[in-house]
């Protein structure tokens, strides 16, 4: 006997940059900062569309970590650079989308 495999995605991750932005995984939607900006610090906050989520977040390639929103970033290097945020739901089910956002300084 097989069980039903459950479609993606199963809940919506949005998050919100210093200059405002909105995403919701697994595609982006909303507004956001400007693709090249000056400024070396960055904010976002984030939510899920499944009630009492936690949160994995990964900047520039890192590994995924815990994180809360909001997140805050300082003294950030000028090039390029990629936040990712992915919500895991009370049942343990890792969102496999994760919202991004890429700019640059």
């Amino acid at each position: 006997m097989s069980l039903p495999r459950r479609q993606w995605p199963l809940f919506a991750v949005a998050f919100a940059f210093a200059a405002v932005p909105a995403l919701h995984a697994p595609a982006p939607a909303g507004a956001k900062p400007a693709a090249k900006t000056t400024s070396t610090d960055a904010s976002f906050s984030f939510r899920s569309s499944e009630p009492g989520s936690t949160f994995h977040c990964a900047l520039d390639g890192a590994a995924f970590v815990p994180c809360t929103t909001p997140i805050r970033y300082t003294g950030l290097a000028r090039g390029e650079h990629e936040f990712r945020v992915r919500a895991i739901d009370r049942a343990g089910n890792m969102d496999p989308t994760p919202a991004r956002y890429r700019w640059t300084i």
